[in-house]
């Protein structure tokens, strides 16, 4: 069974990056003028000159915002955040601008490089730990990003802060107390305790990662819990807010008939062999079965690394 990851207070994200992103609310004074402004526009094709301070409250909203979704936004992000400024907003089309926000995607882009600085100093940790210490005062300190790596595309909670009354030693205390039921036998094991012991330790969890990049020997004698499969899923959710099975296998079956393909192109030398033999099985099934075209097309690492597949295979008639 999967068991669903519930947020902790230590997560900051709780979603991915929106199809649509939705534009914030700002300042009542800012919401004013834009709302006056769009009404000019509309009637008589007028844009609208922002004072200093309004500007600043509208970029300040959107890196926010956009923060909310990614640390490090993509150029595709930025633009994606700056079309629905204007689209919402059409007085701030930019004049002799062919898209009209070219000037909003480069405003945001240094914008979330400042937002990043601020958050820093803050001590929000995962943007803090690619801030490095390296200065004209301090030029023997560490350089940005130092053999620390930034969050990949999928991963929405990279590095969170500690929930609220948590500290360094309180974790630790919850993953030796996981450690020590792990010790006992599989039926003496309070699942449950785990389940809430390792939801609340995330953020250490994800520390030692990012920061140490461990063996997996030793994340697997650290953590033993993570290497369940119910944690496991539950893992790639927190780090994702992604179902892993149903990503995985919604993949596979839009690549399975591709795979297939290929299987049958390779007639020759012992792969083709052991392929062709297990293509021989997959025919017999009933090509309704999804599960047949799954196994088919996982098939072939253990046909030709460990036999006895095709037998397996075949027992899916039964």
């Amino acid at each position: 069974m999967i068991h669903c990851c519930l947020i902790t207070d230590s997560l900051d994200r709780l979603c991915r990056w929106p199809e649509i992103f939705v534009i914030p609310t700002f300042s009542y004074e800012v919401e004013h003028a834009l709302r006056e402004g769009n009404y000019a526009f509309v009637k008589e094709g007028k844009t609208l000159s922002l004072t200093r301070d309004q500007k600043h409250n509208i970029l300040d909203g959107m890196a926010a915002e956009i923060y909310k979704h990614k640390a490090y936004p993509s150029t595709k992000n930025i633009l994606m955040a700056a079309e629905a400024l204007v689209s919402k907003h059409p007085c701030l089309k930019e004049k002799g601008s062919g898209t009209g926000y070219e000037g909003w995607k480069n405003s945001l882009r240094f914008k979330m490089g400042n937002y990043r600085t601020k958050l820093s100093r803050a001590g929000i940790k995962d943007v803090a730990v690619n801030a490095g210490k390296r200065s004209r005062t301090y030029p023997e300190g560490a350089a940005s990003r130092a053999k620390i790596k930034r969050p990949r595309r999928g991963e929405i909670n990279f590095m969170p802060n500690y929930p609220q009354g948590e500290t360094k030693d309180t974790l630790e205390n919850l993953r030796l107390e996981m450690v020590e039921q792990f010790k006992k036998t599989v039926t003496d094991r309070d699942m449950i305790i785990i389940h809430q012991h390792i939801q609340r330790t995330f953020a250490l969890r994800r520390e030692e990662i990012v920061n140490s990049a461990p063996p997996i020997a030793e994340l697997k004698d650290r953590w033993p819990a993570l290497f369940c499969e119910a944690q496991l899923y539950s893992e790639f959710h927190r780090i994702t807010n992604q179902n892993l099975p149903y990503s995985f296998y919604a993949a596979l079956d839009k690549y399975t008939p591709q795979l297939l393909k290929l299987y049958k192109k390779r007639k020759t030398g012992s792969f083709g062999e052991k392929m062709e033999d297990v293509l021989r099985a997959y025919e017999e099934q009933d090509k309704n079965n999804i599960t047949a075209a799954r196994t088919a097309a996982l098939g072939w690492p253990t046909a030709v690394l460990k036999g006895g597949f095709i037998r397996g295979l075949q027992n899916l008639q039964g």
